[in-house]
């Protein structure tokens, strides 16, 4: 019996879903195991390895199936519908790009992390600037392909690579909305006097292996399959891997600050949940694939601080911190700890950043990167147009570089428009809580009773396993029964940082 054209078409990205997955693969090891004199080669690697892949994903043959399955169409259930309308929307963007455009720009993101590196190390902007020009001029170059007919360069980029269906205006309204509650609340928060001491977290030496033990061992209860996954070091962490069966998470340790590594252990496990739970049946297709940045962050965020820095989590957990640190944190109650960890202050550094101050620390990026491809700043201007910003914004004036415009790996990597997935990672996640605690009741007793995995089967249920079954709006709908919104984010950071810092 001939196979359905359907079949064939998923028998096509699935060869392209291997490339991929060699291709991240490779891309992990420049970040986590490569020798310093290796990144050229590495470089011509991934040149052809994205060479490969739009190869394939051009083939003309593709554009024949494409026709062959719209003619069998009445005989596809709902899922190969969407599967085949996504992958058909990957293959007109890949139609619009040149091959040599799509070479040039994995050779000179990957030749541009180890510059970034090193500018980074040696807190020097200059040393970046002419390479991040380069990759400025290609993604702009790439937009101009990808944007529909009145399209800007930038909501083409956001749309196309990110965010499906979103763009700049529309994170204009999302960030502002946010903006309006989060700046008279840090106000607030600051004017009440009250700073917990963090003291014991910047003064004490963690040994960076009993870090790692101990991230380790919570993210295990959390969830993350250790079968299917790993734990490296990188300058900036990251989660990355070839599917559902092979994730792999990376931190970066500071001996004088543990929660750095730890959250961003959680942070990082919690895209690879997402990315374990994604149905395997799928592989290769849209169902298998995260539906949007924005919904990967909802995991991550959800993850590291709705319940990595709930006082219920760390209940949970007390005995088990103690026991890792017994010296470092002997004279240390848990309400010192609780609100050490949530203790709300501008800050210079993103990953490092409160609850309260991160989203600022999104908003200035993204204006940042809206005026860059709008022309109104060059790449010259951004360190100073950034510690003005950090100045309106927080409140703070940055001494060097590498706390200011170079401390972010997303630039060196061209990824101009992921940046506002954060911010709506974490209105995903506050929206997805309020859901959790409506549909399970008893949820912060389980917590307090280190009790987490159902937390996770309410994920797997709503979000992981439908991959790109259903639009952004669509999923948060029908997880949380009511369309996409910040409301509930915003009512939990007030409730929460209201009861910290009595506001």
């Amino acid at each position: 019996m001939a196979q359905r054209a359907y079949e064939l078409l998923v028998q096509k990205f699935q060869e392209i879903a291997d490339i991929n997955g060699i291709s991240a693969i490779v891309g992990w090891d420049q970040q986590v195991n490569i020798p310093h004199k290796g990144h050229e080669l590495r470089a011509r690697h991934l040149e052809r390895l994205a060479g490969i892949r739009h190869k394939l994903m051009t083939d003309p043959a593709l554009g024949e199936l494409f026709e062959k399955v719209d003619a069998e169409s009445a005989e596809l259930n709902d899922n190969e519908l969407r599967n085949v309308q996504q992958m058909r929307r990957s293959w007109k963007l890949a139609n619009k790009l040149p091959k040599e455009l799509v070479e040039r720009k994995a050779r000179e993101e990957t030749i541009a992390h180890e510059i970034w590196v090193n500018a980074r190390a040696k807190k020097d902007f200059g040393l970046f600037a002419p390479k991040l020009e380069t990759l400025l001029e290609i993604s702009k170059e790439e937009a101009k392909y990808l944007a529909e007919p009145n399209q800007s360069l930038y909501d083409a980029l956001i749309d196309s690579n990110f965010e499906q269906g979103a763009s700049e205006a529309y994170y204009r309204v999302i960030l502002g909305d946010v903006k309006e509650t989060l700046v008279p609340l840090v106000r607030k928060i600051k004017e009440s006097g009250k700073q917990p001491d963090q003291s014991f977290l910047k003064s004490r030496d963690y040994d960076p292996e009993i870090q790692k033990r101990l991230g380790k061992a919570i993210v295990t209860d959390l969830g993350f399959d250790w079968d299917c996954g790993r734990l490296d070091t990188a300058v900036h962490p990251f989660c990355t891997g070839a599917g559902a069966q092979d994730v792999r998470i990376t931190t970066r340790y500071f001996r004088n600050w543990p929660i750095g590594s730890l959250f961003g252990i959680i942070h990082e496990a919690g895209h690879g949940m997402y990315e374990q739970g994604l149905p395997t049946e799928y592989y290769g297709t849209p169902l298998s694939e995260a539906v949007s940045m924005g919904v990967h962050e909802s995991q991550s965020r959800f993850w590291e601080n709705i319940i990595g820095r709930s006082k219920w989590f760390w209940k949970g957990q007390w005995r088990r911190l103690k026991d890792h640190y017994p010296e470092q944190l002997w004279d240390v109650s848990f309400d010192q700890w609780y609100f050490a960890i949530n203790k709300v202050e501008p800050s210079f550094i993103r990953v490092e950043a409160d609850e309260c101050t991160y989203d600022l620390h999104i908003l200035l990026r993204f204006e940042l990167e809206a005026d860059l491809f709008a022309g109104k700043i060059s790449v010259s201007d951004l360190p100073r147009e950034w510690n003005k910003k950090v100045e309106e914004y927080l409140g703070l004036t940055v001494t060097n570089d590498a706390e200011g415009v170079l401390q972010d790996v997303h630039w060196s990597a061209a990824l101009f428009g992921y940046f506002p997935s954060y911010s709506l990672g974490n209105i995903i996640a506050g929206q997805l809580w309020a859901a959790v605690k409506r549909d399970i009741p008893s949820i912060e007793l389980q917590l307090e009773a280190g009790q987490m995995k159902e937390i996770l089967q309410w994920l797997r249920e709503r979000i992981h396993r439908y991959g790109q079954r259903y639009s952004r709006d669509e999923l948060v709908l029908r997880a949380t029964g009511k369309p996409l919104s910040a409301s509930d984010y915003l009512q939990y950071l007030q409730t929460k940082f209201g009861e910290l810092y009595g506001v």
